[in-house]
């Protein structure tokens, strides 16, 4: 009997994609691994509440102590997640100047908004088990303007910019422009934006992804969409063998993953 991978996500199908030892263990088997050492996600997570928390109206300060109660923190990832607190403010001051130059109104600004669909592109719960693909928009903003109706996805990321983690986040991304499609039968564009939460350099925070009209998401990002979770359910059935990469640094299995432990 073979085994339902779906719903995908887009971090789920990456699993897949990279490392089939790994996706086998804490998809199929559901086993519980050890916590990763590397801190960066549980930093990442805290950021991402506290940017939320903002965006939803708390003050600064709430904001950050509503991260560090939120999500488990050592006193150092605590002073980690500090040093987020003024990119963060200024972050929501560049936002909000965006929003009232382009007339976005509150219910059209969404936080977290979660999108599923299944396999036909009907949209569904979040929870639905018989979904195909599920995801989280960090942000969705929309843009309703003469020429119709334009949808802004951002991600914020609390790493440096690099082309190679761009790269990597392609896929995200894209799966976010298909999800809008489905999501917006009104859609006349979309955009994707990611959001670099610490950098510095005015220039460089937001790095602005192409413009997809509706025509060419369907014609280009759909048929890739299917190809990209076909193939990982693909590499999901087959045998679970292990694939070393960077990834691994992430990996809550990697001390007794055969790839490391020769």
């Amino acid at each position: 009997m073979a085994i339902k991978n779906t719903p995908w996500s887009s971090s789920k199908a990456a699993v897949a994609h990279e490392c089939r030892r790994r996706y086998n263990l804490k998809y199929h088997l559901k086993q519980k691994g050890a916590p990763s050492k590397n801190s960066a996600g549980l930093v990442g997570s805290a950021v991402h509440t506290m940017i939320e928390s903002l965006l939803k109206g708390k003050a600064l300060d709430d904001a950050y102590r509503a991260a560090c109660t939120i999500t488990p923190l050592t006193t150092e990832e605590r002073r980690t997640v500090r040093e987020f607190v003024d990119a963060s403010n200024r972050f929501l001051t560049r936002f909000n100047a965006f929003c009232a130059k382009r007339n976005v109104l509150g219910t059209h600004l969404h936080i977290e908004l979660e999108v599923a669909f299944k396999r036909d592109g009907e949209l569904c719960d979040y929870w639905d088990k018989d979904g195909y693909w599920r995801g989280k928009w960090d942000v969705g903003v929309e843009v309703h303007s003469p020429s119709g109706l334009r949808i802004i996805i951002m991600d914020h990321k609390t790493g440096t910019p690099s082309q190679d983690k761009t790269d990597a986040y392609t896929a995200q991304l894209n799966s976010y422009l298909v999800s809008a499609l489905y999501a917006y039968p009104e859609l006349v564009s979309a955009q994707t934006v990611i959001h670099w939460v610490k950098e510095d350099d005015d220039t460089q925070v937001f790095q602005w992804g192409e413009s997809y009209t509706r025509e060419r998401i369907k014609e280009e990002l759909v048929p890739w969409f299917y190809a990209h979770y076909d193939e990982a359910n693909a590499r999901a059935a087959d045998s679970p063998v292990p694939t070393a990469g960077w990834y691994c640094n992430f990996c809550e299995y990697i001390a007794t993953c055969p790839a490391h432990n020769q």
